[in-house]
């Protein structure tokens, strides 16, 4: 028999589970039911970029810190940690130079310090690469730093912490979700983001919100996000309460929306205030009764020089950043910050810094052409330091360049068209405007004015197949930066490069920052001189700009088979043209054409050689060399004045040398007896004087010539003089490259008539190259038209000679800028 206390024991401790059921059905009712509710206060940040105190940029002033700090203490005070939520959404850790002496570790001390419960990602807090990043995240004594959708590239999973709760007054749970935006991909250094990707924010928002549901009671999104981005995501997730948008107001009214993105649900939408002048204040109240969220921006409380700060906490970070900043600069450029570079006086502006960095930048990368966006300088605010050594000049230091070249930029060259870097020039030309301010500085390689997109003296040449012009540019600039997107569509794009001179493209070479690469080069040039230099000119090559353009073009070498016919020939029997020796006839032609040319301010120089050697079988004759020509031509354009674009028009020479290598045999068969005859070998030069045109809608080499021809033959023609028309003519047709050569004379007078009188003669041949890996195979035509001036039969007016041959080819060409390209 069991004891009456022990059943009573067992029967409790039976009843145990069914008691804990009804005081957790009980318990959740009356929370629903009872739940108070609570108000909380936000104080946001965003875009502060690292400033430790008050600093001017440009026409605004950071708050910094410091200054901050005080702020958010007494609001603290005010309300209570427990009803406090201290928010950055990124750009916290940069670009403030003094933060790259210690990599950004003082700011993380000092946001845990002030009591920032969250931060998310900007550009900036990849300025260290993503090791420093993780391990800031890890730091016990730093800043929950969240971000959902930054992800290794492996995994698909976050790098850091998707989200963190918060717990505030009466256990109101909050859930702060970091997002960052995928342009960030785009400004930061590639061996910065290696293995690392950024999702879809609006795809990663949905893909971990019923989590958040389930163990937060408020929902926040902490966003480096535009404000656009960041209402396109309240209106596809409206489940969010608050969306922190990145920082992009200076001084202005704040914005905050309220977006509705369904019947039951509205989101918040609030921006903080940029360079971290004043700190956004918003009320937050979430009713525990019916669960809903309600906000209101209270003020934007200001950090500025009315705000006092504390003394020992400036001190600490100020003491502590230019001692970390002082090694800094030892280590990486072997100078102290305030070491001069290059002296310069009270002539020297900022338009001269700007260019001396393209000049620099033009020259170490041996590109044509240099272009940055002028957001890239910050001068506002910047005052360049006196020299000691002489009161009347001042000093270029690591320590002021750090902060007009403010970014981490990398070097980038690449290849673009002559329309790309046309649609370029007048994207920068709106942006010029009053209010726009990202427009594009440039310099290239060029003897004409700082201000044109001129290129080796002339206008961006918009031809088919397209002009490519080698580029020198920055990482942000390349990813299609500030909407300059045509920079997206380069060729053979270069992020590594060699040598310590100018720089080679390679895979196996390293970055290079721009801001680096131009310290560098100063202090490179200032050790190689006895004294310091006083002046640009002593530390860039002016000579560079000032060179002319060399350009090797193998126009064809190639292999040809052709067929074709003759007509009212005969009449033309002892005129020594190849064209006018049968009727019918195939033939199989070797070519080689190549070209040389130079381009300076006043001079256009092209030279070129010719060779061709054919054998044609014609009629019922043997196969035969009918063909063994080679000519040299040299032509002298002088430019007097700039294109504009529109057609220019230049005085032009030319002289021209014809030739055969060996002379050539005709061959006749009567009667099965073959019998050889030798021609004599032909030997032409011909003089000329015209007018050449600039290239204009796809031709080019366009001239037009009164010419003077003296055969030095053995037995010589009459000298001729003719009007002489050539031009060259280029067009892709779908993926293909239409080309046309017109070489046309008509004589106006003879001398000496011996039966060769010619009247007009003309070459046209055009044909379709279509590309076969590095090989062009071109179907092509050929029509040949001459006209004497006498016929061998009297009373008679000479006959039209034509010949039309059809032929197909297989060659290559090839475009080599020399000072610009490896051949091989």
């Amino acid at each position: 028999m069991v004891p009456f206390g022990r059943t009573l024991e067992m029967n409790l401790f039976r009843s145990i589970p069914l008691i804990l059921l009804l005081c957790a059905v009980l318990g959740s009712k009356s929370t629903a039911q009872d739940q108070p509710t609570v108000d909380l206060t936000l104080l946001l940040t965003g875009n502060t970029y690292g400033y430790f105190d008050v600093t001017p940029v440009g026409k605004e002033l950071a708050g910094g810190i410091v200054r901050r700090k005080t702020v958010v203490e007494r609001i603290r005070r005010e309300v209570g940690n427990d009803h406090l939520l201290l928010l950055d959404a990124g750009n916290a850790l940069g670009y403030f130079y003094l933060l790259r002496g210690d990599r950004g570790s003082a700011m993380i001390s000092a946001m845990h310090t002030v009591g920032y419960d969250a931060m998310t990602v900007g550009n900036h807090e990849l300025d260290y690469g993503r090791d420093m990043l993780r391990e800031y995240h890890d730091l016990e004594s730093g800043v929950n730093i969240v971000c959902a959708n930054l992800v290794l590239k492996s995994t698909n999973e976050p790098f850091l912490k998707p989200y963190v709760i918060e717990h505030k007054a009466n256990g109101i749970r909050v859930g702060i979700l970091g997002l960052t935006d995928p342009m960030v991909e785009q400004t930061t250094l590639r061996q910065h983001i290696e293995g690392l990707a950024i999702t879809d924010p609006i795809v990663t928002a949905k893909k971990h919100l019923s989590q958040l549901q389930k163990e937060a009671d408020v929902i926040i999104a902490l966003s480096f996000l535009s404000l656009d981005d960041c209402y396109r995501l309240a209106m596809a997730v409206p489940e969010i309460d608050v969306i922190v948008a990145c920082g992009e107001s200076v001084g202005t009214p704040l914005i905050l929306r309220r977006e509705t993105g369904s019947d039951e649900h509205a989101t918040f939408v609030v921006s903080p205030i940029r360079l971290g002048s004043g700190i956004v204040r918003v009320h937050l109240r979430y009713a525990g009764r019916t669960r809903s969220t309600s906000a209101a921006l209270l003020d934007v409380l200001p950090v500025d020089t009315t705000i006092s700060g504390d003394v020992g906490f400036a001190a600490w970070l100020a003491v502590g950043g230019e001692q970390q900043y002082y090694e800094y600069c030892r280590k990486n450029y072997d100078v102290e910050p305030d070491e001069p570079l290059m002296l310069i006086d009270s002539s020297f502006t900022n338009n001269h810094l700007t260019e001396l960095v393209l000049q620099i930048l033009l020259q170490q990368s041996g590109a044509e052409l240099s272009l940055l966006n002028n957001t890239f300088f910050r001068f506002e605010g910047i005052e360049i330091p006196r020299y000691e050594g002489d009161p009347r000049s001042r000093k270029l230091t690591v320590r002021l360049l750090e902060q007009i070249l403010w970014t981490d930029n990398e070097l980038v060259t690449m290849k673009l068209t002559g329309q790309q870097l046309s649609v370029l020039q007048r994207l920068s030309a709106a942006n010029s405007k009053p209010g726009r301010g990202n427009h594009l500085q440039h310099l290239q390689v060029t003897t004409d004015g700082f201000e044109d997109w001129y290129v080796h003296n002339a206008p961006l040449q918009q031809k088919s197949p397209p002009e490519l012009y080698h580029v020198a540019t920055s990482n942000f600039l390349a990813g299609g930066g500030n909407g300059y997107t045509p920079f997206r569509e380069g060729r053979q794009e270069s992020f590594r490069f060699l040598g310590d001179g100018a720089l080679r493209p390679s895979d196996d070479g390293t970055p290079v920052i721009i801001r680096e690469l131009v310290i560098h080069h100063l202090k490179r040039l200032r050790d190689a001189s006895p004294h310091i230099p006083a002046k640009p000119g002593a530390i860039i090559d002016s000579l560079y700009r000032a060179r002319n353009l060399w350009r090797f073009t193998l126009a064809r070498l190639q292999l040809s088979y052709s067929a074709g016919e003759y007509r009212s020939s005969s009449a033309y029997k002892n005129i020594g043209l190849t064209e006018l020796r049968g009727t019918d006839f195939e033939r199989i032609t070797y070519e080689a054409d190549l070209r040389l040319k130079q381009e300076s301010k006043w001079l256009l120089w092209d030279n070129r050689l010719y060779a061709a050697f054919g054998q044609s079988k014609i009629t019922d004759q043997p196969l035969q060399e009918v063909l063994d020509d080679l000519f040299f031509e040299t032509v002298v354009n002088l430019r007097f004045s700039r294109g504009t674009g529109s057609i220019s028009i230049y005085p032009s020479a030319s002289a021209r040398y014809d030739t055969e290598l060996t002379p050539t045999e005709s061959k006749q068969t009567n009667s099965g007896v073959s019998n050889a005859t030798k021609n004599p070998r032909q030997q032409d030069v011909t003089i000329g004087v015209g007018a050449g045109f600039s290239e204009f809608a796809g031709f080019s080499r366009t001239r037009i010539s009164l010419t003077q021809t003296f055969d030095r033959s053995s037995k010589p023609r009459p000298d001729e003089n003719g009007i002489n028309l050539q031009t060259t003519y280029q067009v892709p047709v779908v993926g293909s490259l239409f080309r046309s050569e017109l070489d046309g004379t008509y004589y106006i007078k003879q001398k000496r008539s011996s039966g060769d009188t010619r009247s007009l003669l003309v070459r046209w041949k055009s044909d379709l190259a279509i590309p076969l890996g590095r090989l062009r195979l071109a179907p092509s035509l050929y029509v040949f038209l001459f006209h004497g001036r006498q016929s061998l039969e009297p009373a008679k007016s000479p006959p039209l000679a034509t010949t039309v041959v059809f032929g197909i080819s297989l060659g290559y060409s090839l475009d080599w800028k020399m000072q610009y390209e490896s051949l091989f």
